[in-house]
């Protein structure tokens, strides 16, 4: 293609803004398993949608020029909530920031199991919404990484809810929780079945995070940030392990947290000289 503004990559495809505010699409073979139908393979690039200002870098909205935010897959694109500038979604859980900066989330809500990536949507609670709920004020940017969420506020104050990535009793999202699968008694949690007997995954019974690490509502973790980067890498079934957050501050310092130490074959350090798991920011470089 010419005249392109943005790419963002797909599982099988991708989409591409160009400066004419044109979205174009293109995909494999696609099966709708619950519908039993087929949706053919886009193997060129496609016109989608017209008036897109931005699209999340996963793929999942594009904005346009007047503010709605539309849901992309392999479907035609639908309108999900209006009086946006971003939003995006991971693993059904979905976030948007509004014109005047309100981070709103919908969808679902709930704590993963270890090997399926979607944050809570951090309204204190485990409750699926249909709806828009509000979450924070004055918020200028959103990151969701495993199960984790951060948002940094137009102030540059950063914050962060969700089970610390997830990872087996080490992911850690920086403000000095830890998540303990061991601690976590049976009866706290249940499991959705379908219809076919399939258990997918786990509803979190507890009205509060009961000391586990585990937050239903964001916390502050830093100050004084203008990105941040959350990482980690899957082993074995699928498993999150090594979860890692790096953030640079306003005067370009680098400061992370998380797990650090090798695993396997695998490493995943911090960078701060130490093989010490850090349950707060440290600082790496200037």
């Amino acid at each position: 293609m010419e005249n392109v503004s943005t790419v963002v990559p797909t599982s099988n495809g991708g989409f591409a803004l160009d400066y004419n505010n044109v979205l174009w699409h293109w995909h494999g073979e696609v099966t709708i398993w619950n519908e039993d139908r087929v949706i053919p393979a886009r193997l060129s690039p496609e016109p989608v949608l017209e008036n897109v200002a931005t699209i999340s870098n996963n793929g999942s909205f594009a904005i346009t020029t007047d503010g709605r935010a539309y849901t992309l897959g392999w479907l035609e694109p639908a309108i999900a909530i209006n009086g946006v500038r971003y939003a995006t979604s991971l693993g059904g859980a979905n976030f948007a920031i509004t014109t005047d900066n309100h981070l709103v989330a919908w969808g679902r809500n709930r704590l993963p199991d270890h090997w399926r990536s979607a944050p809570l949507l951090g309204d204190g609670t485990t409750i699926y919404r249909d709806t828009p709920v509000l979450i924070m004020e004055n918020v200028a940017s959103i990151t969701l990484k495993g199960n984790t969420a951060y948002a940094i506020t137009t102030t540059g104050e950063l914050w962060g809810w969700g089970n610390n990535g997830g990872a087996l009793g080490s992911g850690l999202i920086g403000d000095g929780s830890i998540f303990v699968w061991d601690d976590i008694e049976e009866d706290m949690w249940d499991f959705y079945v379908h219809e076919d007997g399939f258990e997918d995954g786990v509803i979190w019974l507890m009205e509060d995070d009961a000391g586990t690490g585990v937050r239903l509502s964001p916390v502050k973790i830093m100050e004084n940030i203008v990105v941040v980067a959350p990482t980690y890498f899957i082993f074995d079934h699928g498993w999150i392990r090594g979860f890692r957050t790096f953030a640079l501050t306003t005067t370009g310092e680098i400061w992370a947290w998380g797990q650090n130490d090798t695993f396997w074959d695998d490493v995943c350090f911090v960078g701060d000289g130490t093989g010490e798991d850090r349950l707060y920011p440290v600082k790496i470089t200037g």
